[in-house]
């Protein structure tokens, strides 16, 4: 999959969107996903003023760019991921899914696995202000369970780098996880059950940034709450097993400026 960022919202992946009559099942596929920003000077000013105007927001997954509350059975899925951004304000990506809408989820019957074996990931932006969420299941979750999903992280790379303008204005955000890029707890109280990371080599998820805040988490890159609820409710995790061989993990993230206008998590 090869597409130009456009102005708005955009969702990528085998699927755009998967709703709630959607049954995905015994499927194996493997998917590689490409989105790049045309060329200033190939932009008219009206294309231009269109992009200011209403900027790119992308949701890229390896089964869909949105799932929401979709039945999965007997699905594995492979996912190669190369985006540069000049435009977008919010970039979500997932091995699976670029977002797991509120009350979405995997249950123990599912048997997803999310294949990574020597899959290599570079998300780079160079708009002000910009967010990128990278998970090897969902970019990011809201509300969403899981009750059973196996992970395979043998030799996977995953880049996210910002690359706009520095200075202290500037507030730039790069959330990566194994799991999920962002977590957003609503009005329920989730269980995050039995997730597998599994691998022969080691696994790299590396942050860079010139500005704002870099984050890199073994499970989670960042836990927010839902504005909107009264945020009551609360995320769980039970069981979770790392057995990944060959080496140390790679969990960074990290600066290109020497100067206090990036923090490191």
């Amino acid at each position: 999959i090869n597409a130009l960022e456009a102005p708005g919202e955009a969702s990528y992946g085998l699927f755009s969107y998967l709703g709630n009559d959607a049954l995905i099942r015994n499927l194996n596929v493997s998917t590689s996903i490409g989105i790049n920003s045309p060329s200033e000077d190939s932009l008219t000013n009206d294309q231009k003023t269109e992009y200011e105007n209403n900027p790119s927001i992308i949701f890229v997954g390896g089964l869909s760019g949105v799932m929401n509350k979709s039945t999965l059975l007997d699905v594995n899925v492979s996912t190669n991921v190369g985006i540069d951004s000049a435009y977008a304000t919010n970039i979500y990506a997932g091995g699976l899914f670029g977002s797991l809408e509120t009350g979405s989820g995997i249950d123990s019957i599912s048997d997803v696995v999310y294949e990574g074996t020597n899959s290599s990931w570079s998300i780079v932006s160079s708009k002000k202000d910009s967010i990128i969420s990278a998970g090897l299941l969902s970019g990011i979750a809201k509300d969403s369970y899981i009750k059973e999903v196996y992970l395979v992280v043998t030799n996977q790379i995953v880049d996210l780098k910002n690359e706009s303008i520095t200075g202290s204005d500037s507030n730039s955000k790069l959330y990566l996880g194994n799991v999920f890029g962002t977590y957003v707890i609503g009005e329920k109280n989730i269980v995050i059950d039995d997730i597998m990371i599994m691998g022969n080599e080691k696994e790299s998820l590396r942050a860079v940034a010139t500005n704002g805040d870099s984050v890199v988490g073994g499970l989670v890159g960042y836990v927010d709450y839902d504005e909107v609820l009264d945020k009551n409710g609360t995320l769980n995790l039970d069981k979770v097993y790392f057995r990944v061989l060959g080496g140390d993990n790679e969990y960074l993230a990290s600066s290109v400026e020497t100067s206090d206008v990036v923090n490191l998590y």
